[in-house]
């Protein structure tokens, strides 16, 4: 499943890190092309690792009525509310890293939204600085 290949891609990335990585097991059966759906979540995944020092990083999944909500959190340094409205822009970074992270492009979210929206997947982040992000997906599923 996509949950076992991200546990499979990440767990020595973050135990690297000493950070724990909690991925739900979910039976769910979406429906999505899973190469594009797999980008974004290896995307999404791989900047929780990258912007977290201490804590965690989680893989949850809850049934709604749109369909599956895919989200995955981290105790990084977050984002502020300031820079939110932003994130998805191309080539904006947000410089708020005393580790000097900041080294990308400033590319890697806005082709996730862009990704997402071609999926027709909607797409949420929720962020306080020094508390870490969430970023959700609800991606519809076979029922």
């Amino acid at each position: 499943t996509i949950l076992d290949t991200l546990r499979e891609e990440f767990g020595a990335k973050a135990e690297a890190k000493n950070l724990t990585l909690e991925i739900d097991d979910s039976s769910a059966v979406v429906i999505s092309d899973q190469v594009l759906l797999m980008q974004v979540l290896r995307s999404l995944v791989s900047n929780a690792i990258r912007y977290t020092d201490l804590g965690t990083v989680a893989i949850q999944c809850s049934q709604e009525a749109g369909g599956l909500r895919i989200s995955v959190s981290d105790t990084g340094i977050g984002i502020g509310r300031d820079h939110l409205e932003n994130i998805f822009d191309e080539f904006y970074r947000v410089q708020n890293d005393p580790a000097g992270r900041d080294a990308g492009l400033g590319l890697g979210l806005t082709i996730v939204e862009r990704v997402a929206k071609l999926l027709g997947v909607s797409m949420e982040v929720e962020s306080e600085p020094g508390q870490g992000s969430n970023f959700s997906l609800l991606v519809p599923v076979n029922s």
